[in-house]
């Protein structure tokens, strides 16, 4: 048998109680706004107003002279008539109807709580520059010497000696403590890079990218001399040969390592045997053998220019760099391992943290990307802080900093800390931006390198000098 649901005292069902407390949540969570009200008729709105209300001449003659929205009594001057039947229609009617009509159409129907959000509150807490010290926050010596830009310096493994190569076609070796030039070698072509051999327990052997070979030689062995007629001995006998020429060759304790184009990058191997180059305009990567004094292209020529080679700082891979893409590429098994979308078509330089799972990447469009290789293939972070175009990234080896060279005369140094769980992201803070040089020839800082055990940074410049940027601990 059906039985009808119990009644409360007040005569409802529980049903008929539970729509109506759904009712009153509704009207909770639904704030519905009433329309203005019409105002309450005045005396000007009258036909018999009082006596104390009806203007004088002189009212009516000011009264028309004044503003209509200055009006104390709007449209409707006070006027007093005899009787009802008198009293002519009313000549806004019309135009107060359609007020009325516009504030109940445009009256609001749910009340909205607008948010005041202060953009600042919106980035992720940071912390403090002064936090995360030291850092390179204040110049402390130029190197003074060459006649044309600066295009490259490096920094040997113990960090007392620095090597810069420039437009004027020398490379000099300097004393980083006193900022003295201990050596000087003279070339026939520009000296476009310059590196130190990595090597275990510390090499003293070094390189540098002059015309269409690499010299490889001693700086602290080979004392300040005029090599130019060694390369261009070296390059004749190539020539007499009438085949290509041999790609290694010894002359006056110097080694050349010769080219079909002008070599613009040189890249070493962490552990010091081999080492890539890059030739301008070329579309491949040599690789080179010390031990052996073997060379060999690692993969068939390509279609699309390559604008930077880099070892990986501990495994057997490659990145090859492109205007659009960062290429993962393994050396053991020969094959591509991930390619990197930066996108742009505006690729100039790359560096990899010491972990080998960060990347950054500068390009000519003044951006800086920092690639996460476990996180994806996209970016994980797109810096537009330079003015012009990035012509250097850097990574320290030991402290959690990176840099950037810019055209626009600034190197920005960055706190990049990179942590061992893989469900935290990497911490990247804009620490300081550093100037010290002039831009000459649409040109800035060419370079930058940090120093191998000390929070110090090295740029070179368009402007002929180099300098040395240091904590102020």
């Amino acid at each position: 048998m059906y039985t009808l649901p119990s009644r409360n005292p007040a005569g409802q069902s529980c049903f008929g109680k539970t729509h109506v407390h759904n009712q009153e949540l509704n009207q909770k969570s639904i704030q519905q706004i009433s329309a203005p009200k019409q105002p309450p008729p005045g005396h000007a709105e009258s036909y018999i107003p009082p006596d104390e209300f009806l203007p004088t001449e002189a009212d009516l003659k000011e009264w028309e002279e004044m503003d209509v929205k200055e009006r104390p009594h709007g449209l409707l001057v006070p006027t007093k008539h005899p009787n009802l039947r008198s009293v002519g229609s009313y000549a806004y009617s019309v135009r107060e109807r359609f007020e009325r009509c516009l504030d109940l159409y445009l009256c609001p129907r749910v009340s909205k709580t607008r948010l005041n959000i202060n953009p600042k509150d919106m980035l992720p807490p940071l912390p403090s520059p002064k936090e995360l010290r030291p850092y390179p926050n204040a110049r402390c010596l130029r190197y003074l010497g060459h006649a044309d830009k600066v295009v490259s310096v490096a920094v040997d493994a113990s960090g007392k000696w620095l090597l810069s190569g420039s437009l004027d076609k020398t490379m000099r070796m300097w004393e980083v403590s006193s900022a003295r030039c201990v050596r000087k070698w003279s070339f026939q072509h520009p000296v476009l890079n310059v590196a130190w051999c990595p090597g275990n327990g510390g090499s003293r052997l070094a390189s540098a990218c002059a015309g269409e070979a690499v010299v490889l030689l001693d700086p602290h062995a080979q004392p300040s001399a005029d090599l130019s007629r060694a390369a261009a001995a070296a390059a004749a006998e190539g020539a007499r040969e009438g085949d290509a020429p041999p790609p290694w060759d010894e002359r006056e304790g110097l080694v050349f390592v010769k080219h079909a184009g002008v070599v613009s990058k040189i890249n070493w191997h962490h552990k010091g045997d081999y080492f890539a180059t890059l030739v301008k305009g070329g579309a491949n990567v040599m690789i080179h053998r010390v031990s052996k004094r073997s060379s060999q292209r690692i993969f068939r020529q390509q279609k699309t220019p390559i604008r930077a080679a880099l070892f990986h700082p501990n495994r057997p891979v490659m990145f090859i760099c492109t205007a659009a893409y960062v290429y993962l590429y393994d050396l053991q098994r020969q094959c591509l391992v991930k390619k990197l979308v930066a996108g742009g078509n505006s690729v100039t330089c790359v560096a990899a943290h010491a972990g080998g799972d960060n990347v950054i990447v500068g390009g000519s469009d003044g951006k800086l990307q920092w690639f996460d290789m476990d996180l994806s293939n996209m970016p994980y972070k797109v810096m537009a802080s330079h003015a012009n175009g990035v012509r250097a990234v850097a990574f320290h080896k030991k402290y959690p900093l990176f840099a950037t060279a810019s055209d626009d005369a600034t190197v920005h140094v960055l706190h990049g800390a990179v942590s061992a769980d893989l469900n935290q992201n990497a911490l990247i803070v804009p620490l300081k931006i550093l100037r010290a040089h002039a831009t000459r020839d649409v040109e800035g800082v060419i370079d930058c390198v940090f120093h191998p055990t000390q929070p110090w940074l090295f740029s070179a410049g368009a402007d002929n000098t180099i300098a040395l940027f240091c904590d102020d601990n």
